[in-house]
């Protein structure tokens, strides 16, 4: 399962002289990004920080904040993949995402490896 890139391309090009629109898929890309950006956020700190340099209470509390902010960022995964497949849907292009999109532990790890793909191909 992956996004895809040509579909987003093409509801781009769709919407050239739709304000609106543009605005709705710019926002659903933040929000990839943000998800990415969480996600990566949450592993930094797990790599870099410690209890012992914290203190166990700072380091509990840094952990459950970055756990909450991926929850969080995984919730609106969801209704930006499911916005985007509606937009590719309307415009009658190909889903830009090709998997099950739920809040199923099994489909957001399969959407979040899907987005980490993406936003690492769209650096290269």
């Amino acid at each position: 399962m992956k996004i895809n890139g040509e579909a987003i391309r093409k509801l781009a090009a769709s919407y050239r002289d739709k304000k609106i629109s543009q605005k709705l898929l710019f926002e659903c890309l933040k929000g990839l990004l943000d998800f990415h950006s969480q996600y990566c956020d949450r592993a930094m700190r797990a790599a870099v920080f410690s209890p012992e340099a914290m203190g166990e209470d700072a380091y509990a509390d840094m952990c459950r904040n970055a756990e909450k902010s991926v929850e969080l960022a995984e919730k609106n995964l969801v209704k930006v993949l499911t916005a985007l497949n509606r937009m590719a849907e309307r415009a009658e292009l190909a889903p830009v995402y090709d998997g099950p999109v739920s809040d199923a532990r099994e489909d957001l790890d399969s959407m979040r490896a899907a987005v980490l793909a993406y936003v690492r191909s769209a650096k290269e």
